[in-house]
């Protein structure tokens, strides 16, 4: 039996297991969470999708699940994902492992952390899952191996939740890591996130990468909310609203000519399944390997944490953002 383990089940940990709902291959699914009723409003979510009619039981504790795992997703938040993840690694023989983002919030974890794939013989990814959209697939075809810049922009985003996702999709289309990073225009002011116990802040990052690609991100608190990405190679130009389901492209050789079309961004309640179809085939993700995540992450997180030490008298070494 493939046993698939989805530890954490608040909203994203609900949403991977919404979406095995749909796995072809049958498995026992097991649900892990220390809340009630996070379990009971996974069990709820789960009796009324339709799909196949895999197993599932819901435990309180990894010691409930078996210790063969197939496939692991750790998708709690980040204040407490490395302590999870280490004890999985040493008291369950996992084959596959699907990791949320932020991962760690203590620089020292990722190395640490990475050790233990190594020593299990574990495969590990990190969810960012841009890399599989589309249409970004197609965009990287038209400037993998060239200068980009990209620039995010928008209100009420989640700066320091989302930006590794941006991170994570300038390396993946331009073949580059981050270099530099300057964090001087953030905001001075931590304020409460949606999530208990972490903060946000607004403000702007910008990013220098190996190979002389940007990435630019803004972030700022107004009523309204919403976010544009736009990606610039030469005389190419794409501005996506994913939000809106758009992405319009501009030639500068051809007088500015635009054509928007209209793309599909996938919810995470479908692409789940997809994920642990590709690894019962035996074949391989597309999501960004743990190595090289741990990677980008610490270019984000590491100038991150020495500017609230240093501007903000925040005397932790901890990335506070989930």
């Amino acid at each position: 039996m493939n046993n698939i383990v989805v530890i954490g089940a608040g909203n994203i940990g609900r949403r991977h297991m919404q979406s095995l709902k749909e796995l072809k291959h049958m498995a026992k699914i097991y649900v892990v969470d220390i809340n009630n009723s996070s379990l009971e409003l996974a069990r709820n979510l789960w009796d009324k999708t339709e799909g196949m009619s895999h197993s599932i039981e819901y435990c309180k504790t990894v010691d409930d699940v078996p210790l063969e795992i197939k496939l692991a997703i750790v998708a709690t938040t980040s204040g407490n994902r490395a302590t999870i993840t280490r004890d999985l690694l040493i008291h369950k023989r996992i084959e596959n492992l699907i990791l949320e983002k932020v991962l760690f919030q203590k620089p020292e974890d990722y190395s640490a952390i990475g050790e233990l794939i190594e020593k299990s013989n574990c495969k590990a990814w990190v969810n960012c899952p841009r890399r599989i959209f589309d249409f970004y697939g197609e965009i990287r075809k038209s400037v993998l191996g060239q200068k980009i810049e990209v620039f995010v922009r928008g209100n009420n985003w989640g700066l320091m939740c989302n930006t590794i996702h941006f991170v994570d999709l300038v390396a993946f289309l331009s073949g580059e890591q981050p270099q530099e990073i300057d964090v001087s225009g953030l905001d001075e002011r931590l304020f409460d996130s949606k999530r208990d116990g972490y903060y946000e802040m607004n403000g702007c990052l910008e990013f220098k990468y190996s190979g002389g690609s940007t990435l630019s991100l803004a972030c700022f608190e107004k009523t309204e909310s919403g976010v544009a990405i736009e990606i610039v190679s030469g005389n190419q130009k794409w501005i996506i609203f994913e939000e809106e389901g758009r992405l319009c492209s501009f030639n500068n050789s051809q007088g500015l000519k635009i054509n928007e079309i209209k793309i599909q961004v996938p919810f995470q309640s479908k692409l789940t399944a997809l994920y642990a179809e590709s690894l019962f085939e035996g074949r391989d993700l597309r999501l960004t390997p743990y190595e090289e995540s741990a990677r980008l992450h610490l270019a984000l997180i590491v100038p991150v944490i020495k500017f609230l030490k240093d501007k903000m008298l925040i005397n932790e070494e901890r990335y506070p953002f989930t």
